[in-house]
């Protein structure tokens, strides 16, 4: 029986998602659920083959695997209890699944190899050479040259390079938080501190004039665009997420040329799925900000019926068939 392996826990609203989609086309999945402590079991033999099996049973036959891990603190999604013990849960869990990866990567999506390099100034290189315009960028650990760069622009904001969260002070709540997008100027940047710059690389890029921001989910070669009025409210003017129980989001549709440099974009990067960032200017020019391979959609799926993790069984199935076709064929 044909199988889609998820890495993952059915806590996520999106692997329940695509676990009935595809479901109601006859594929079996397994979810290696951590926050269940579903059973695992892999063994390799003195030949160094693998045998895997979940809940008691064997993975066999044609199958493939997502990876929807989402194992960070602070989240929902995070094993509890003891600091220290779900810590060290946390990392064992990851490297099991990242043992796994590389075990069946030909089978994994997201692939092994467009997990390589995902920081945001290496994907602007990629969106650049496929046809998207990117904002000017700067990563530095120096006063000198991000204060020029600053001058230079007429306006600018810092970013998160990592994208990692941050662990609250003692006086604080104590859930990690997010950095989000904020707008740097050249006076702040003169009168802080040049040691303070040295601890770490500064992630800055030029500031883009907005119209709106698009939010778009790719599964394969279907997008799905939603409009988001940023600009509607003052908080949420230079990050969408500071607003985002108050911005609305509309399905809209994207240019033919737009929609082919994002997949383009795809393909370079070797992914199957992503969500771009893209401004739109008062020009009506798009600007690629970044693609989250991993990036949120559920609460999207609704304003489309269910579409996008339709958009994923689809694939799914696909990927699963041709397997299938390999394996009788050897």
């Amino acid at each position: 029986m044909s199988s889609l392996l998820i890495f993952g826990t059915r806590r996520d609203p999106h692997v329940t998602r695509v676990e009935e989609a595809i479901g109601a086309h006859g594929v079996r999945t397994i979810v290696l659920d951590y926050l269940r402590l579903e059973s695992v079991c892999f063994r390799l033999d003195g030949s160094g083959s693998g045998r895997l099996e979940i809940a008691g049973r064997e993975v066999l036959g044609p199958f493939i695997i997502w990876d929807r891990l989402k194992l960070f603190q602070g989240s929902p999604l995070y094993p509890r209890g003891d600091a220290r013990e779900a810590d060290w849960c946390a990392m064992e869990w990851r490297a099991l699944c990242r043992l796994l990866a590389g075990v069946y990567r030909d089978r994994l999506y997201n692939s092994l190899e467009s997990r390589s390099c995902l920081l945001k100034p290496y994907q602007q290189m990629v969106a650049a050479r496929v046809g998207l315009r990117v904002p000017e960028t700067l990563v530095s650990n120096r006063k000198r040259p991000i204060l020029a760069f600053v001058r230079e622009q007429e306006r600018a904001v810092i970013k998160s390079l990592s994208a990692g969260k941050v662990q609250p002070r003692p006086d604080e709540n104590d859930i990690p938080y997010n950095v989000f997008t904020m707008p740097v100027s050249s006076p702040r940047v003169r009168l802080a501190d040049a040691d303070s710059f040295r601890r770490c690389p500064h992630f800055l890029q030029q500031q883009i004039a907005k119209d709106h921001e698009l939010r778009i989910a790719v599964v394969g070669e279907r997008l799905f665009a939603f409009r988001i009025e940023s600009q509607k409210y003052a908080h949420s003017r230079v990050d969408w997420r500071y607003g985002v129980g108050d911005v609305g989001f509309e399905p809209v549709e994207v240019s033919p040329q737009l929609g082919e440099r994002l997949l383009a974009f795809m393909r370079e990067m070797g992914l199957f799925s992503g969500s771009f960032d893209i401004i739109v200017d008062p020009e009506g020019e798009y600007w690629f900000l970044e693609c989250n391979q991993d990036g949120q959609w559920a609460w999207l799926d609704d304003l489309v019926n269910g579409a996008i993790a339709e958009a994923f069984a689809d694939g799914f199935r696909r990927e699963i068939a041709r397997f299938a076709t390999l394996e009788a064929a050897s």
